[in-house]
């Protein structure tokens, strides 16, 4: 009897000490767990990322100080709200799809993706988020406020449909290209007046390359020049058409600058003066023919007389005045 009293004294020791063992135990690990829950806790609060977390349901459970700066709202406007709320409806279908496909297979979306949300102003704003899932199918949310660069992306847009617009209309033969000349943008007249097919034919290009080669080190000197010394002007260089013609053209230049008044671009007006420099070319020779005349008509021994249609004389030579007596300044006298 008192071996079977021992025995059960024995057995409640044991079972208290392996109790009080496991509690401990199992106190020690929740403070441990309310430590790691603490800690990550304070990590999301004070992440300058927005972040949110979002339940299996689509209800936002918690978000941060940096979401609530960005989106507008407080927390307390916040959490409980279904996500979709935040959701313009031209993104909410596809969030929607890439929600339903995580649920069955994370790695079939997107980890980060653009989309748009309502600021609590009502303007629609734009953002990248990046997705993580965790095992209790809970989603941790992080965002990155990407207005200003997708504002800047549309006037970007904006102004190249701008300039695409005025090269279109533009009789000129007008030439867009980076600051190391390879050509970006070109008129239509520009694509006719060197002989390509089309605009694609001129993209990536030189502008040296529709210049004869004898004179592209001097062209890449006066784009030298316009860079390190804003230089310009008015420049004739000898064009190269695309079936390998040479032609005569006229070229202006200018910069175009970005928002801070740098260079970015360059813009070249260029013409073909291939016909006035001809009509100039035969000006001169008629003038230089009638030189030679002159001089032959002074120097004949001929008697010579120019006439208008009425009959007066405009001219003699020498030898009419010789033969006849009357001098230069009596020319006007009228023939019958």
């Amino acid at each position: 009897m008192l071996f079977r009293s021992v025995s059960i004294a024995f057995f409640f020791y044991m079972s208290s000490k392996r109790l009080k063992k496991e509690i401990a135990s199992r106190l020690n690990t929740e403070k441990i767990l309310l430590e790691s829950e603490e800690k990550y806790r304070i990590i999301f609060e004070n992440n300058s990322a927005a972040m949110a977390i979002i339940e299996p349901d689509k209800t936002i459970s918690m978000v941060n100080e940096a979401y609530c700066q960005m989106a507008g709202f407080t927390k307390e406007e916040v959490i409980g709200s279904s996500w979709m709320q935040h959701i313009p409806p031209k993104d909410i279908e596809r969030l929607i799809e890439y929600n339903r496909r995580r649920q069955i297979n994370p790695n079939d979306v997107p980890k980060r993706y653009e989309f748009t949300f309502y600021h609590k102003n009502g303007e629609i704003k734009h953002s990248l988020m990046s997705v993580t899932e965790l095992n209790n199918k809970k989603s941790i949310l992080s965002f990155v406020d990407i207005t200003r660069r997708k504002r800047s992306e549309e006037l970007l847009r904006e102004s190249e449909e701008r300039y695409r617009s005025i090269l279109n209309a533009s009789p000129d033969e007008i030439t867009i290209t980076d600051m190391e000349g390879r050509i970006l943008m070109a008129s239509p007249a520009a694509i006719q007046i060197f002989g390509c097919k089309n605009t694609d034919e001129m993209i990536g290009l030189s502008i040296t390359d529709f210049i004869i080669p004898e004179e592209r080190e001097r062209t890449l000197s006066q784009i030298d020049l316009m860079k390190q010394r804003g230089i310009k002007g008015l420049g004739e260089y000898t064009g190269l058409h695309m079936d390998g013609s040479f032609f005569t053209i006229e070229v202006n230049e200018e910069f175009i600058r970005d928002a801070n008044g740098e260079p970015s671009q360059m813009i070249f007006i260029v013409r073909d003066v291939s016909d006035r420099k001809r009509a100039e070319e035969e000006k001169q020779k008629a003038e230089e023919w009638l030189r030679t005349l002159s001089v032959a008509i002074e120097q004949s021994p001929v008697t010579t007389v120019i006439t208008d249609l009425a009959g007066n004389i405009v001219f003699v030579n020498p030898k009419f005045t010789e033969a006849t007596g009357y001098s230069a300044d009596r020319k006007s006298t009228r023939l019958n």
